[in-house]
């Protein structure tokens, strides 16, 4: 006998929003993303060498950070260029005012807070 045409077996797909589930399943896996595809910039390893000196005196947190508490800061070597409540904006005067230079953003906890470095 033949499923009636409303049935769940004359179907090919469920009533319940999965429509295409089995065409999904067909679809070929992509060819994986593996570190051996890609080549490192000398951009990423220069930056990660820069910001080394701003996340250490950051970690250091010397008394004159005390002052930007609860702010987000711009830091170029250890000097705090700009500090706010927005993020963003700080990042656009840093480097509207220092436009050769990279700031390192951070956040200034209101509290006492534990900062970990990982070498």
């Amino acid at each position: 006998m033949a499923p009636s045409p409303g049935s769940p077996a004359a179907s090919t797909h469920s009533t319940n929003g999965q429509r295409g589930a089995a065409k999904m399943r067909e679809r070929p896996s992509r060819k994986p993303y593996t570190i051996a595809n890609t080549k490192p910039t000398n951009t990423i390893a220069k930056r990660g060498g820069e910001m080394h000196e701003e996340l250490k005196w950051f970690a250091s947190f010397p008394e004159e950070l005390k002052k930007f508490r609860g702010k987000h800061i711009a830091i170029i070597g250890t000097e705090v260029v700009a500090s706010g409540d927005n993020a963003i904006a700080i990042l656009k005067d840093a480097k509207k005012r220092f436009p050769d230079k990279n700031p390192v953003l951070a956040f200034v906890p209101k509290e006492d807070a534990l900062i970990l470095q990982v070498i």
